[in-house]
């Protein structure tokens, strides 16, 4: 009786593990899919692991996205320059592996993660990284560890359940005889980059302050050290391969930087000096510079901290060169 119990209980726990997944990677609309956010990091991964050598990989989250000018940095250094940055909920370790497997001899590797990463979970992704998945089933190479897997598992449910109830709304809507509502278009989307990876939509767009503002919130969860692990890993493996690998810090409204200063500079405190060149307090901006969030510069800002970071790139490359 018990062993049938078992069986009956394991084979409806099969049943909803199928359904579920069959809902999780339900194409939806092609074009939506094509057209979203998301589907810009093809499009980067492409160009990582294409031709090309003596490249300069800028790798993070959004601020990289929207933050960096990279024909300025391919003017400046006459190389070949990639902006991976999409979205700082897929992970730094995802997007640790991803820049390991990719970058080749004589890159040089600039990474700019976000401080969300260094503290939580965030550092092994969270829904943006289900939906990543969700996707480009190709990403999933790059979500290793039981942390990654234990994230995707969670909240590729959620993101499962968020979409049966969407499909149950669209059904009564139609049987309603209501239209189906249309999606409002934005700047998230694949045509908002350009050649190089960066976000560029927004930059005509007027700020957001309210939007900066209510991001500008107080970062949660203990120190994760495995964050700066993960780094540590990655910049060994790198070197071994004659690639020059270097941490900056993100540029971060002022208000950010009000509520989070302390916690900002546990990570600077940890973080290996052979690794950085400047301090997170070089990269606070006025907020008026940011666009929609804490970490999106707006076309002015965008400009200020690409100088920054054009300025400092002749001592990264030396101190890279050095370190490989």
């Amino acid at each position: 009786m018990a062993v049938r119990l078992l069986w009956k209980a394991c084979l409806l726990l099969g049943v909803v593990v199928v359904l579920e997944g069959l809902v999780f990677f339900f194409p939806g609309n092609p074009d939506e899919r094509r057209r979203s956010y998301l589907a810009g990091w093809r499009l980067k991964h492409e160009q990582l692991v294409g031709r090309g050598y003596d490249r300069i990989i800028l790798a993070g989250g959004s601020n990289v996205a929207f933050g960096v000018d990279s024909s300025q940095v391919h003017k400046v250094t006459q190389r070949e320059t990639i902006n991976l940055g999409l979205l700082g909920g897929i992970g730094l370790g995802a997007m640790l592996n991803e820049v390991e497997e990719g970058a080749r001899a004589g890159d040089l590797v600039l990474l700019i993660p976000e401080y969300e990463h260094f503290y939580g979970n965030i550092m092994y992704g969270d829904r943006d990284a289900a939906n990543l998945v969700r996707y480009d089933m190709s990403s999933l190479r790059y979500f290793s560890s039981w942390g990654q897997w234990k994230s995707l598992v969670e909240n590729a449910h959620a993101l499962a359940r968020d979409t049966t109830l969407g499909l149950m709304d669209k059904a009564r809507a139609k049987m309603r005889g209501g239209q189906e509502a249309r999606a409002v278009p934005t700047i998230y989307r694949s045509d908002a980059f350009n050649e190089y990876g960066d976000v560029v939509a927004h930059l005509n767009q007027a700020p957001r302050p309210d939007r900066v503002a209510a991001t500008s919130t107080r970062m949660e969860g203990e120190f994760n050290q495995q964050a700066l692990d993960a780094i540590a890993r990655c910049a060994r493996r790198l070197a071994a391969r004659g690639a020059g690998f270097l941490v900056f810090y993100p540029p971060v409204a002022a208000r950010y930087w009000a509520v989070n200063s302390d916690l900002v500079r546990q990570v600077a405190a940890r973080m290996p000096e052979q690794w950085t060149l400047t301090t997170p307090e070089e990269w606070v901006f006025d907020d008026r510079l940011f666009y929609d969030t804490a970490y999106h510069l707006n076309r002015v800002g965008r400009e200020l901290r690409t100088k920054k970071l054009v300025h400092r790139l002749p001592a990264a490359t030396r101190v890279a060169t050095a370190h490989r």
